[in-house]
């Protein structure tokens, strides 16, 4: 019986995702990058816009919160209420101070979310890869600002709610009430930690992210769809 000659005999195989050597890498990993890296960033895209747009309405909202507060505050008395009044006050007049840092980054990032949510897009359909690689540079960017600007903001309302805390507990009649300038900083600076967490979580994702875009396989894949 004459042995078949290896290279006649067909590949069941060839259809596999992992087969070929030479080849792409075209199988459920792969499919599984694509999918992950283009929801996860749409959906991070549509909370950075809702942030961004938060953090543009927050101005126009704190005026009327003030008041507010002022009606809420008139069962209290006059030098309690007047203590807390005007830490709320202070608060708005040191968001003030920072609104046009607040509302440049805002707008930045409402920009760049955009372009991250059709980048991310991008990868789902197999479309402009380089814009995408983009996209996900600009929300590093946007992310490292955003959080300078809170972290120097943070620090900010510490010392406007220490000062404020300190005086309100003299307003209640403890004369030799604790410094709490101490208290403030620390649940600043969890504060500060907290959201440090989080954007370094972000920025793993995207740097995840560009490295994918930039393999070999993933180029070959983008440019095989187009």
């Amino acid at each position: 019986m004459e042995t078949p000659n290896p290279a006649d005999v067909p590949n069941k195989f060839s259809d596999s995702p992992y087969a070929t050597a030479g080849q792409p890498l075209t199988g459920r990993s792969s499919r599984s990058s694509f999918t992950a890296i283009g929801w996860i960033g749409i959906v991070m895209g549509g909370l950075g816009l809702l942030t961004s747009e938060m953090g543009m309405a927050i101005f126009e909202i704190q005026p009327m919160m003030l008041e507010f507060q002022k009606s809420m505050l008139k069962s209290l008395p006059p030098a309690q209420r007047e203590a807390q009044i005007k830490m709320q006050e202070d608060i708005v007049a040191a968001m003030s101070d920072s609104m046009i840092p607040q509302m440049a980054n805002n707008i930045f990032k409402f920009i760049i979310e955009i372009g991250l949510i059709v980048g991310s897009i991008c990868v789902l359909k197999r479309r402009s890869r380089s814009f995408a690689v983009w996209a996900f540079v600009g929300a590093i960017v946007s992310d490292l600002c955003s959080a300078a600007l809170q972290i120097y903001i943070q620090l900010q309302m510490s010392e406007v709610m220490s000062k404020g805390m300190q005086e309100m507990m003299q307003a209640q009649g403890n004369a030799n009430a604790p410094d709490m300038s101490g208290f403030a900083r620390m649940m600043a600076m969890v504060g500060a930690v907290f959201g440090v967490v989080i954007v370094l979580g972000k920025l793993g994702f995207y740097a995840w992210a560009i490295s994918f875009l930039n393999r070999d396989s993933t180029r070959q894949e983008f440019e095989a769809a187009d």
